[in-house]
């Protein structure tokens, strides 16, 4: 199996929400193809998806009571299954 040889660019961009710090990957054959212009857009989409989630959060949801019981059902046969496997090793 041939292993690909990626490019890193990397970059950081300083907003009003502190410095953003991230990294493009590009095989050789993307990177010598792609011109800066393209490479910049792609830097500034990745700050300004960053920065809309900061600024745009998603809304907590309550959840509702039959969620939290599965839930709690769910932990409930965990806690079952560790005590079983405590027990078993007492013997």
């Amino acid at each position: 199996m041939e292993e690909k040889i990626f490019i890193q660019v990397r970059f950081k961009d300083k907003t009003s929400h502190g410095e953003y710090n991230d990294a493009l990957y590009f095989t050789q054959e993307e990177h010598a193809k792609t011109e800066q212009k393209e490479i910049d857009k792609l830097k500034q989409e990745r700050v300004d998806n960053w920065v809309y989630l900061l600024e745009h959060p998603t809304p907590y949801v309550e959840p509702t009571e039959e969620e939290l019981t599965k839930y709690k059902e769910e932990l409930q046969r965990q806690i079952d299954e560790v005590t079983a496997q405590i027990e078993a090793k007492k013997k």
